[in-house]
């Protein structure tokens, strides 16, 4: 379950980069957007799919965080 984390947050932050750049991109009119435009959006396009990734890691909340579940470990 760790590594699923690791790669829902890869993906989220590469997905979340690439539509923020579009936004400053778009939002500046600059020229410099036009050769990377494509990836950006292919990118950004991937993000209903990581929303899907992060269904397992909240189902498996408690046994990522110990300190999440609804009744913790008592402390030592």
């Amino acid at each position: 379950l760790e590594s699923w984390l690791l790669a829902f947050l890869l993906l989220a932050g590469l997905s979340a980069g690439s539509l923020g750049v579009l936004a400053v991109g778009h939002l500046l009119a600059e020229d410099w957007l036009e050769p990377v435009r494509a990836p950006l959006e292919a990118a950004a396009r991937a993000t209903p799919a990581v929303a899907i990734l992060a269904i397992p890691v909240l189902a498996g909340l408690d046994l990522l965080y110990p300190w999440a579940a609804p009744h913790p470990p008592p402390i030592p």
